[in-house]
Parts: structure tokens; sequence; C-alpha cells
């Protein structure tokens, strides 16, 4: 006799999910000031479309202006991302200008993305005549995989991860205009520093003034010191050239 399965005993299967009427998004981004963002950044980088649901599936268009990786620098690259934590089967396009790329019956894994990694090339006449990009996309999904943990659950938190990649790219943009700000101050530095006077002749000690010290450390100019028998601060002796403060001086005056 066949042995029955138990109501909480999983099988090894794959299912997916579909009916008879397809579900079509089209879909449109716009990016501004996009050869600038050519000129200026790096491959690897991506603007990042907002997310959008096709049928119970969430995507999102990642559009690389430099190109997805170094091998591409001169491209284009443009990705549809699937967002869930489920596979999919999608056919899309996506057009820019007169440039199209197609792809049908394509399954997309979970949290992965597919697209054309050269899909623009920087020389086209599209990108040197439009400094503002329109990226028109059409999605079908046809199929979405049924799995068995709980789908809501664990497709918040590729969400969160998601957010929180965007988040760690926004806060290393700010630590670096921190970082600016801070080296600015820093070379500003010299120009805000004021040097001590001699007490005698109110002369600026600034480098490359010689500094005389009294065994007090009271300080005056090398002129006045040898004029005065004394330090005229406290009538003690002279000790000699004050050869720490002449350098921590000339350190910070960049002489």
């Amino acid at each position: 006799m066949a042995k029955e399965l138990d109501d909480n005993e999983e099988v090894d299967t794959e299912e997916w999910i579909f009916g008879e009427k397809e579900v079509t998004v089209n879909y449109e981004v716009k990016i501004t000031k996009f050869q600038e963002k050519i000129r200026n950044w790096k491959a690897g980088r991506a603007v990042h479309s907002k997310i959008f649901t096709v049928g119970h599936s969430r995507f999102q268009f990642n559009i690389y202006p430099s190109g997805r990786s170094e091998n591409v620098r001169g491209f284009v690259s443009v990705y549809l991302h699937n967002l869930n934590a489920w596979d999919v089967m999608v056919t899309y396009s996506f057009t820019v200008g007169t440039e199209n790329h197609t792809r049908e019956k394509a399954v997309i894994s979970r949290n992965y993305g597919i697209g054309k990694h050269d899909f623009l090339d920087h020389n086209c006449s599209y990108l040197l005549l439009n400094s503002k990009v329109v990226l028109k996309a059409k999605i079908t999904l046809l199929k979405e995989q049924v799995v068995v943990n709980d789908q809501d659950k664990v497709s918040s938190i590729l969400s969160l991860k998601h957010c929180m990649r965007k988040e760690m790219t926004s806060l290393e943009m700010q630590l670096k205009l921190m970082k600016q700000e801070l080296e600015t101050k820093l070379s500003n530095l010299p120009a805000q520093c004021s040097s001590p006077s001699c007490p005698v002749c109110l002369a600026n000690l600034s480098p490359p003034a010689a500094i005389t010290k009294c065994k007090a450390g009271h300080l005056a100019c090398q002129s006045c010191s040898l004029r005065l028998r004394v330090c005229p601060a406290c009538e003690g002796d002279w000790a000699g050239r004050a050869v720490g403060l002449e350098t921590y001086l000339k350190e910070i005056f960049k002489v």
C-alpha cells in the first residue's frame, strides 16, 4: 500500500501560478543631467527607479550611466530587478530614443536583475543631443513562483535590505561632504591663527622670526633679548632660543 503524505510533510516541488489573463504595465523613467552623470559617476553606480508592482510582484529599474562594470565603462547599462522572494517569468522591453531591448519569457530569479549591459553607447546621437534621458518600458508578468515560506515577510526583508543600501549610499555622500568641509576648514586654519608677539617691541613672532625664552618661559624677539640683560616680564635670565615653539609655528603656518 502506498504511503500517504502527512499534512506537515514538505515535498520537494517547483510550482508556479499564472492565469488566463496576463498582467502588463507600461513604465517610464525620466533622468535629468544625464551627461553630467556619465562624466562624474564611476562604473557600478546606478540610478534606481521607484519600486512598482506588476501583479503581486515588485520590480525596480537600475540604470547605470557609466556602465554596470568597468569593462562596459563606455555604455549605459539597464537592468530590471526582481525584488521578490520568488522567481518570476516576464516578457519585457525597454526603449530609449531609437534603441530597444526585448526579452520574451525570461525568468528572473528572486532578488536578481536581468537586462543589457551595453544598451546605449555613450557616443550615440540620442545621448549627445539630450541632457535628459527617458526610459520607456513595458513589462508583462507571465508567471509567479509559489514559495513555501511566508512571502510577505521575506519580501519585506528584501525591501528593507534595498532601502538600507540606498540609505548607506546617502550616508556615504554626507560623509564625503563633511570630509570636504573639514579639509577646507583645515586649509584655512593658518590664516585664522595668530602668533605671539614680543612684549618689548610688539613685533609679530610668526615664522621666520627668531624667538628667545627666559627660564620661566616668557618670550621675546631675539633682537630685544640681545639688548636686554634680563627678561622684562620676570627679570630672570634668558634660557636661549625657543626652538620647539619656532618649529610648531612653522608647521601651523606651513613655512
